[in-house]
């Protein structure tokens, strides 16, 4: 999805140009593609047009080598159109060319034709000039030279969707942060409560939107009333249908959830699922002015994945890294939630991996003895051990997981890779399913193409913020 709206922003915008630009500009643009169009089907239709058709057209082309079409102006320039619009013309008859001339510089050809007098007569002749002309008959020699404006535009969606596809499955793939597993480094959906935040503008809160991927919040209850379990209705797996009380009203990059209490509907920022977890709705009765919610939420991180990186080299730690979780069992025996998970890769391979003290150890294959991870084999272990800007290092998983105190040592098998979640007290991952195969792998963190926030850019080049964040009293 950010890759088709990067596209098709980009082509838009480059058309929206195109239309401002003044007359001459279009015809000096439209006279360059015709003579392209022209170099191009000389190299398709060599083989079947008549020999003095192809030398007409190779002629037209070769009295363009030495002039700069860019300082062709006026007259000179209208010439040239109606030059190269008339061999079109000849070669392939009952083709109109893109090379229209405005009205407002017909006089300019008049004078042209008259040798810059401005005769009368001259447009009399021009028009009969043109009426010799049979009209286009819309096949296939049309397509080439003119495009109508609903065949362009189908065009330019059809190249944007062709091209996005393309690159999406084989180059970059666009990626969202759905947790905060990999808080600081990366934001995921997440809500900040504030029952004091005074809510901004319009214009201010569509800003912070477009900046940081913020969506603000004040639901206060206008009427008693009961939460309505039946508001919306879902079918499970095996086909049930049963009610909810959430409707999911979203729309493309603004995730919206609709609640309804007595006759009220109430509008909370994000899908079904993490409304759940903020909006203060425990109780099935609520009166008047009960706060439901007051804060914002932040969308998370949009990403960049490199899907060839791992066909040039080969995984290395410190590597922040999607991968499918088809086939990953959690030890405490509960599906994973969601297809894709993005962590960093922190061990190879043949590696035995400890955590002591919050920090990360590894004997890599072949040696003996334990090595500290730090900024040598990558930057981002020594923000980890920082306990500065949110980073808390490493925690041990919980029974009966893996690396659960600082004796437990974990052994990575032979293709597999070990991922831990940048914020460690709160990442399911390989502490609790194990190493991931190699042939899961999709891709590296690229780049954090939205929100515009200070993390915005190369993914893993911020700095941690300047305030302590020491860990937690679990181990």
């Amino acid at each position: 999805m950010g890759l088709f709206f990067y596209m098709l922003a980009y082509w838009g915008l480059t058309g929206i140009w195109h239309a401002v630009q003044p007359a001459e500009a279009k015809l000096r643009r439209n006279l360059k593609a015709a003579l392209h169009n022209i170099r191009t089907r000389l190299r398709w239709d060599w083989d079947i047009l008549p020999d003095e058709r192809v030398k007409s057209l190779q002629d037209l082309l070769d009295s363009y080598k030495e002039i700069n079409i860019r300082q062709l102006k006026g007259p000179e320039l209208i010439q040239a159109c109606e030059q190269v619009s008339n061999r079109i013309w000849q070669v392939y008859p009952g083709v109109s060319s893109s090379l229209k001339i405005p009205n407002g510089m017909k006089i300019s050809a008049e004078q042209v034709r008259d040798g810059g007098k401005g005769k009368k007569g001259s447009r009399k002749s021009s028009k009969t000039e043109n009426a010799s002309r049979p009209k286009s008959d819309g096949g296939f020699g049309s397509m080439i030279f003119s495009r109508s404006g609903i065949r362009e535009f189908v065009e330019l969606f059809a190249v944007v969707f062709g091209v996005v596809a393309g690159i999406r499955g084989l180059a970059i793939q666009p990626f969202q942060i759905p947790t905060g597993s990999m808080q600081p480094t990366l934001f995921g959906i997440h809500f900040e409560d504030d029952p004091d935040l005074e809510i901004p503008s319009q214009p201010k809160r569509f800003l912070d939107w477009v900046h940081y991927g913020r969506r603000y919040v004040n639901a206060e209850v206008t009427e008693d009333g009961s939460l309505d379990h039946n508001y919306s209705a879902i079918t499970d797996a095996s086909g049930n249908r049963y009610g909810v009380p959430y409707r999911d009203v979203s729309k493309p990059f603004m995730p919206a959830t609709n609640l309804k209490i007595g006759s009220q509907v109430y509008t909370f920022p994000g899908d079904p699922s993490h409304v759940s977890r903020y909006a203060n709705i425990e109780s099935e009765d609520f009166e008047k002015g009960h706060l439901l919610a007051k804060g914002y939420q932040i969308n998370g991180d949009h990403l960049f994945v490199s899907r060839f990186t791992f066909y040039f080299r080969e995984p290395k730690r410190g590597d922040i890294t999607v991968f499918i979780t088809e086939g990953l069992k959690p030890s405490n025996g509960q599906p994973l939630n969601g297809r894709y998970y993005i962590k960093r890769l922190v061990a190879l391979p043949g590696d035995t991996v400890k955590i002591v003290d919050r920090q990360l150890f590894i004997k890599a294959e072949g040696t003996n003895e334990f090595e500290l991870m730090d900024a040598d084999d990558s930057i981002a272990f020594e923000r980890m051990y920082s306990f500065m800007g949110g980073y808390k290092g490493y925690s041990h998983g919980r029974p009966p997981g893996f690396l659960t105190n600082n004796d437990d040592e974990y052994l990575v098998p032979d293709d597999h890779y070990l991922m831990l979640g940048d914020n460690s007290e709160s990442s399911l991952d390989g502490r609790f399913f194990g190493a991931v195969h190699r042939k899961n792998l999709v891709g590296t963190a690229v780049m954090v193409w939205w929100p515009f926030s200070r993390r915005w850019g190369v993914v893993d080049r911020a700095e941690p913020r300047n305030f302590s964040s020491p860990p937690s009293s679990m181990p």
